[in-house]
């Protein structure tokens, strides 16, 4: 686990609110320099703290793609190895390990049925995985 000071947690605060904001800007928000607004950003992604900055689109069904999640069951024995290979899916936009009756929750994008179709089959014969169970997303529901 990550251990973070409240001046990283804040700067993190203000990324999650605009990743493209500049490094003056944050400087001024956080009362430090510009050049320790950097340092600490190299050094939360050396960290891999900060995995990457990303754009968030407005809510356009044309711009949508197929979404889904699946749960998986394993053999807890091969658990690492699974993981491993399920990394190899560039659909598989997240991986959690979950409590209960399944092993695995997996977040999954893809273009088209007919491709989360092939993915799921990947999915499914993978060493390890002994059975899968995939809800496809519908809707967003706006607060």
């Amino acid at each position: 686990m990550v251990t973070l000071t409240p001046i990283e947690k804040s700067l993190l605060v203000e990324l999650r609110k605009d990743a493209r904001v500049t490094v003056s800007s944050l400087a001024y928000k956080l009362g430090i320099t510009r050049a320790t607004v950097t340092n600490m950003m190299n050094r939360l992604e050396e960290r891999k703290v900060i995995l990457g900055y990303t754009v968030l689109l407005a809510h356009d069904d044309s711009l949508e793609e197929i979404r889904a999640v699946t749960l998986c069951d394993i053999d807890t024995r091969m658990t690492q190895q699974v993981i491993r290979r399920l990394r190899d899916f560039l659909e598989i936009q997240e991986i959690c390990a979950t409590s209960g009756v399944w092993d695995l929750y997996l977040a999954l994008e893809c273009h088209s049925l007919s491709d989360l179709d092939k993915l799921l089959h990947g999915i499914s014969s993978v060493n390890g995985i002994n059975k899968i169970q995939t809800h496809i997303l519908l809707s967003r529901m706006e607060n």
